[in-house]
């Protein structure tokens, strides 16, 4: 694509041409089950075992690397195959018919610095230390370029943006998009 302009379409809602969208409790379970084996692997070098259970460390990360020395080898492969059936899919039905996917970039609205994580949204209890960051699974584990826009103001005037993510490869047409994106918004 040489150039992005008025003609770009988008996937903005859960369904698109009448189909279902991949399953998120699936990208889910794929995206922390790599995640907290990744973690794993790369950090348990650099600590004992039984120092870490009785460390200072966050809980959150504690936690994480818990779950990620008991993910088996088969629960790790079965997480990798849901990501590459993502992957196709994406290929496949959504990015042979939509030149980009909008998303919001977050759950909720920006939270006190102070907290680690937010304890629930909408009165819905957070399982992990991380659902609330939920809604960048998609480009994350994708392993989509992407960019984040504004999207405005809250009555308190916390910001939140829209997350744009286009195929593997299409960097400079993301940036050219966000470069129209910026100018329209500063022209409001």
């Amino acid at each position: 694509m040489e150039h992005v302009g008025p003609k770009a379409n988008f996937v903005i809602s859960k369904k698109y041409d009448g189909a279902s969208l991949f399953d998120m409790d699936q990208l889910w379970q794929s995206w922390t089950t790599i995640r907290s084996s990744v973690l794993y692997q790369s950090h348990s070098c650099h600590f004992d075992w039984e120092t870490l259970q009785s460390s200072n460390i966050r809980e959150d990360l504690k936690w994480e690397l818990t779950r990620g020395r008991s993910t088996s080898v088969a629960e790790l492969e079965g997480a990798k195959r849901i990501a590459s059936a993502y992957s196709t899919w994406l290929e496949q039905d959504i990015f042979s018919k939509y030149n980009f996917i909008a998303l919001p970039s977050s759950q909720l609205w920006p939270f006190p610095v102070e907290w680690i994580s937010p304890q629930c949204i909408h009165k819905v209890p957070m399982d992990t230390y991380h659902r609330w960051m939920q809604v960048m699974v998609p480009v994350s584990l994708g392993g989509l370029p992407c960019i984040t826009v504004p999207a405005g103001l809250d009555d308190l005037g916390r910001p939140m943006g829209i997350q744009i993510a286009g195929p593997r490869g299409s960097d400079r047409d993301l940036i050219h998009l966000a470069r129209a994106y910026e100018t329209a918004w500063k022209k409001r």
